[in-house]
């Protein structure tokens, strides 16, 4: 009967580690993913700023020669280069959110129970006092 209990206890002890194991392993891959979408937007606004920052001195060089900077083409093609980015980024981070928001539904719903019943807890202990008062 000892041998049973044992048995039962350790095979008990195998599912529950193999559960931790399985659900680590998703929820790690899960970070992994939203880690690396974040370091792509990431990406993509840096090279933004760089584009930025080269317009900068494009213009600065261009108005200390003399020049037009609305004639430039340098400058047309900079800024073209420069919205295509952020195009790209607004891709990214829509795309972030769209995943990011499909994976939390089931926790906001949680939280919205949680509200719901510490709202009901509230209303009831303004009742008990509101009818202390009365008395």
């Amino acid at each position: 009967m000892a041998k049973d209990l044992w048995s039962k206890v350790r095979s008990d002890i195998q599912k529950g580690y193999k559960e931790s194991v399985s659900f680590l392993k998703e929820k790690t891959e899960i970070i992994t993913e939203e880690s690396k979408k974040k370091y792509r937007i990431y990406e993509h606004k840096h090279k933004a700023h760089k584009q930025i920052s080269e317009l900068g001195a494009l213009a600065y060089e261009i108005v200390n020669s003399g020049g037009s900077v609305d004639s430039s083409a340098k400058v047309k093609a900079t800024v073209e280069k420069i919205k295509k980015i952020e195009e790209q980024i607004d891709q990214l981070e829509a795309q972030a959110t769209r995943t990011a928001g499909k994976r939390k539904a089931p926790a906001k719903k949680k939280l919205a129970a949680k509200k719901k019943t510490a709202a009901k807890k509230k209303t009831g202990a303004r009742k008990k006092t509101v009818a202390k008062k009365t008395r």
